[in-house]
């Protein structure tokens, strides 16, 4: 978290992996495609202690292996209540959104649910 801030405090770029699931002891449960999703906090802490900009990152497979296109969309996690509950809710919505433009690309094997239910 200190080697973020600082290079957040340097005006650097960050990168943060957020529909990673932080464990039981991380996190707070948001939804996430309609059911509860252990999620972490860290990124919409930074975003709102920095006034920092999000910019949403995905690769798309092309077809046939034919490599991959990079995607960048600056998007906003904070909500209007300041409540870190409803940014981290936001979020989730936010990844959520991209996911059912491309359902296909998503990791689905990863397991976004481990903290919550039992494999």
């Amino acid at each position: 978290m200190i080697k973020l801030q600082r290079a957040l405090s340097k005006g650097d770029l960050i990168g943060i992996l957020p529909d990673q699931d932080p464990g039981e002891e991380g996190g707070i449960l948001a939804p996430f495609f309609n059911h509860d999703a252990r999620t972490m906090t860290l990124l919409a802490k930074l975003v709102r202690k920095n006034n920092a900009k999000v910019l949403l990152t995905w690769a798309t497979r092309l077809e046939k292996g034919k490599g991959y296109e990079l995607n960048l969309e600056l998007v906003n996690i904070l909500s209007d209540s300041g409540e870190l509950k409803d940014d981290v809710v936001l979020m989730n919505q936010t990844i959520e959104s991209l996911v059912k433009t491309k359902p296909e690309q998503y990791l689905w094997n990863y397991k976004r649910f481990k903290s919550v239910v039992d494999y």
